[in-house]
């Protein structure tokens, strides 16, 4: 195995960066087991180890490193044995959007996002659209929290999202306070489903476009005012899908 050299490592290190990743097309995977999930879904440009491996890896893209080369590359508070330097796919067009789609609108948190896109993979739900000002799901704490479900989906990020959904003629649902009963929503077998901005909710084009809004009721006695948005996500895709 080739060693690493200064200009892989100053490469890695510059990926933090959302402009950077954006430039050269690339992005990083951490740990034996995000990594060995991504694998079958995104071209390797280079795999970091500390102990040889057996992962499915031409050998001269592999760079067996020292535990300090790779905490000093690594993008995780505790760097672990394995690193991935892969290619993000080419950007495609939004085509016709068929069966259960989310949408998220300017959704910021990371953690947010990639907990969605995990649920995503779970639910068998295909395709997500990103709107611009959400957070970048090249992002290393992105990528972390999918668990690896990152290549299972077809991601359309940093889109227009009220022009892309201007011209569909399927049902599209919102997670709203101002919305009706979960239980008593209809849920069409096409139809996308809208979740909105941490903290203000939907851009008004975005809300134009709803043709329903639903919420999840709370009891009585519950102390907060609104749940997480993956938590939100979670309990509305996870009834739509059982009932679709």
């Amino acid at each position: 195995m080739e060693k690493l050299s200064e200009r892989e490592s100053k490469l890695i290190r510059s990926l933090r960066l959302k402009k950077n990743r954006d430039a050269s097309g690339l992005f990083v995977a951490e740990t034996v087991k995000v990594v060995e999930e991504m694998l079958p879904y995104f071209d390797t440009e280079l795999l970091l180890v500390t102990a040889p491996t057996e992962l499915p890896v031409e050998e001269s893209k592999v760079r067996l490193v020292t535990e300090r080369e790779m905490k000093r590359v690594s993008q995780l508070d505790c760097p672990s044995d394995c690193l991935a330097l892969l290619r993000i796919p080419e950007a495609e067009t939004v085509g016709r959007l068929e069966g259960l789609v989310v949408a998220l609108d300017e959704v910021q948190n990371p953690g947010n996002i990639g907990t969605i896109i995990r649920l995503c993979d779970w639910l068998g739900i295909g395709t997500l659209l990103m709107s611009r000002g959400c957070a970048d799901p090249y992002g290393a704490k992105v990528v972390q929290s999918t668990a690896g479900a990152l290549g299972a989906l077809t991601i359309h990020y940093d889109i227009d999202l009220a022009a892309t959904l201007s011209g569909y003629d399927g049902a599209i649902i919102a997670a709203d306070l101002d919305g009706e009963p979960i239980g008593q929503a209809s849920v069409p077998r096409e139809a996308v489903v809208l979740f909105g901005n941490e903290g203000h909710g939907f851009s008004p084009e975005v809300k134009s476009l709803c043709t329903e809004t639903i919420l999840i009721p709370k009891s009585s006695s519950a102390a907060g005012d609104s749940l997480n948005v993956a938590i939100s996500a979670a309990i509305i895709l996870s009834h739509f899908s059982q009932i679709i």
